[in-house]
Formats: structure tokens, sequence, C-alpha cells
């Protein structure tokens, strides 16, 4: 995909709906979900929202960007376990 077309594509993708409400409380995977405090395009209620769906979520709000620079350890910590 071409760089010009990344800030389209990942608007449209935040402009959608959550999945079906109830297909999204069936999943059996423990789930990280990550945000960022000042994200215009993912606000931080509906990450929140998302992780009230899920049965089995964890919630991590970013609010530096230092912060925002451990996601990747923060992923590669909770799929070790």
């Amino acid at each position: 995909m071409s760089q010009e077309l990344m800030p389209t594509v990942l608007r449209a993708a935040a402009a959608n709906d959550l999945p079906d409400p109830q297909a999204l409380r069936q999943l059996p995977h423990p789930t990280l979900v990550l945000a960022w405090d000042t994200d215009p395009s993912h606000p931080v209620a509906t990450a929140e929202a998302l992780a009230d769906l899920l049965p089995d979520a964890e919630v991590h709000i970013s609010r530096d960007l230092a912060d925002i620079r451990t996601g990747g350890a923060r992923a590669a910590e909770f799929l070790a376990g």
C-alpha cells in the first residue's frame, strides 16, 4: 500500500463502529487494548467501550510519548503471560 493512501485507510478504519457486541462478548482470548489519551482518531472512550465488551480485556491508556513508546514491550509482556 502506498504511503499516500495510508492516512485515508486509517481514517476510514477509525470511523467504523465496533464489531457486533455479542460477538465480542464471546471471544475467549485475553485481549490487550492500548489507547493514547490524545489520539484524535481513536478516543479513549472507544478503547474503554471495547474493553467493557471483551470478557478478558486489559486496557492501558498512554498519557505521554514515553509511555506510547512502551507499547511494543507492553504487548510482548502481555503475550508472554
